[in-house]
């Protein structure tokens, strides 16, 4: 199960790739364990599996590929008071990379951090080659939406 911790300026957010027939994401806290989070999901059949989180008070905010603009409003940054949003790729200070819609900026957030949806390389075939060797490196930080839940870092 990947998980990938991030910093957006403005909240912490936690990507969860959930293994592969685990639905019902839910989370509570492990009394055992000195209060810490733990993600847990169910197969089909109601068999419940733990996750660990990392430390601090997390809550689902929403699946990757059911994201809605007012939900990423909440979660990117807004350098100025033009309406526009952080491009977390490109110089936060160069007024030309400011991007107008929060999904956007969200999206440019994943980027920065090498999560990607898709390969953004072409695959090249089995020829060893350095395409080859960028689309492998690439291929292990391709996440799953439909499986990916993003968590909030509750203060």
């Amino acid at each position: 199960m990947k998980q990938k911790q991030i910093n957006t300026g403005v909240a912490e957010i936690l990507l969860v790739e959930l293994p592969e027939g685990k639905v019902s994401p839910t989370v509570a806290t492990n009394i055992i364990n000195d209060g810490c989070y733990t993600l847990i999901t169910e197969n089909k059949h109601g068999v419940k599996t733990f996750h660990k989180l990392p430390e601090g008070n997390w809550s689902i905010l929403s699946h990757a590929d059911e994201v809605t603009e007012g939900v990423a409003k909440g979660i990117v940054r807004m350098p100025n008071d033009n309406g526009d949003f952080f491009d977390y790729v490109y110089d936060p200070d160069d007024s030309y990379s400011q991007i107008e819609s929060a999904l956007e900026s969200l999206d440019s957030l994943y980027e920065a951090n090498d999560v990607y949806w898709e390969n953004p390389y072409r695959d090249p075939g089995l020829m060893p080659s350095a395409e080859l060797d960028a689309y492998r490196k690439a291929q292990q930080n391709v996440w799953d939406k439909s499986r990916t839940v993003i968590l909030i870092k509750q203060i």
